[in-house]
């Protein structure tokens, strides 16, 4: 039996957490999702805002961003859906998965170990 409840339904709301690179290839494979890119500060707002099922996507890190953080600030305001944590190929996903998850408290986390592109697709060139 598939779990229907992970298909977006055009209700559906991503927030986009510290990676310009992931909303633009959201926004670019035209999928039935709101994107909210949320400015620092702004995240409640952002949660409290979003229509139908809401899922956070974000890097695992980068210069300016640590989900470990991220995932603790979704815990102090309270959110419990899903969370998908990007990043290229690790030595031992599996242990940063666990790790991921042992921070999460009530919040479902996946890890999603994606190829390393240097731009998002162009769906504007033929």
């Amino acid at each position: 039996m598939s779990d229907a409840s992970i298909i977006p339904d055009g209700t559906d709301t991503v927030i986009v957490l510290g990676s310009k690179v992931i909303a633009a290839y959201l926004g670019a494979a035209n999928l039935p999702v709101r994107v909210v890119e949320p400015l620092p500060g702004q995240l409640a707002d952002a949660i409290a805002d979003a229509s139908g099922r809401v899922h956070v996507l974000m890097p695992l890190m980068s210069a300016d961003f640590d989900a470990l953080h991220a995932l603790q600030a979704l815990v102090a305001l309270g959110y419990r859906g899903s969370v998908g944590v990007t990043s290229t190929a690790l030595p031992a996903p599996g242990m940063v998965l666990a790790e991921l998850r042992g921070s999460a408290n009530g919040i479902t986390v996946d890890l999603l170990v994606l190829p390393m592109a240097a731009d998002p697709p162009d769906h504007h060139s033929h």
